[in-house]
């Protein structure tokens, strides 16, 4: 480590960060002497600290059939919603919730059973449309 003289630290880009930056952790609902804990800087004991998300990449993931599914994130959030904090919980009639959560479910199922009516094309249907145009 280059020292200047003075004492100081020499300040250049490389050795900036290592001087400003800390990492420390602390549980997702911590108490307040575990979070007084984690924001004491361990080179000059000061309490004078700031979150930064500096140099970190975040890569997330959500409920669902990946990006392409929208519909499905929205129905999923929209249950936790229902479940957990419903803005008109004390609205609704007797297992109106419970309902509304089976509705919610089955809007992203599919019949495997599907039928479907309509004309019947052949391979003889679809020669005929090609060779229509061409004469022998």
């Amino acid at each position: 480590m280059n020292q200047v003289e003075s004492g100081d630290v020499e300040s250049s880009d490389e050795n900036y960060e290592s001087y400003v930056l800390f990492e420390t952790s602390h549980s997702m609902n911590p108490t307040q002497r575990d979070r007084d804990a984690a924001c004491v800087c361990p080179r000059c004991k000061s309490t004078d600290v700031e979150k930064t998300l500096y140099g970190h990449n975040f890569t997330t993931y959500v409920r669902g059939y990946g990006w392409l599914d929208k519909n499905g994130v929205h129905r999923d959030m929209h249950t936790y919603t229902l479940m957990n904090n419903d803005p008109f919980k004390e609205h609704r009639q007797p297992g109106e919730t419970q309902q509304i959560k089976e509705s919610l479910a089955k809007k992203g199922k599919t019949d495997p059973r599907t039928q479907y009516f309509g004309p019947k094309v052949t391979q003889a249907d679809v020669a005929q449309a090609v060779n229509k145009g061409i004469t022998s």
